[in-house]
């Protein structure tokens, strides 16, 4: 007996979803681009400022000797690092989000 056995499958619709999909990633890696730099971009805009006050206390710091004056420049130090920080921070946390995830398997042995 002989015959002929014919199989087919329509992957439209799987063609369909890959091209979206393909789409979807490329749109994602742009706005992922654009996010980068706006942070970038406000970062640098947020503490170059902040730099310059910091300039401008440690200036005043030096040429006066009250201590009332002295108290507050401090406080404005400690305000000024803390944001500083804050910026830092989020400056970290926007790497790390991008970073790839690497896993390692360690294997211990147990000496006797």
């Amino acid at each position: 007996m002989k015959g002929i056995v014919i199989n087919f499958r329509d992957i439209t619709e799987r063609i369909e979803y890959e091209e979206a999909l393909k789409t979807s990633n490329e749109e994602l890696k742009k706005s992922n681009g654009e996010l980068d730099r706006f942070v970038y971009s406000v970062s640098h805009d947020l503490k170059a400022p902040l730099s310059s006050m910091l300039g401008v206390i440690s200036l005043i710091e030096s040429e006066t000797t009250d201590t009332g004056i002295t108290s507050d420049i401090q406080l404005l130090k400690k305000s000024i690092n803390k944001l500083d920080g804050f910026i830092n921070d989020i400056l970290d946390y926007s790497r790390n989000a991008r970073l790839e995830i690497k896993s390692k398997k360690y294997i211990y042995r147990i000496a006797c």
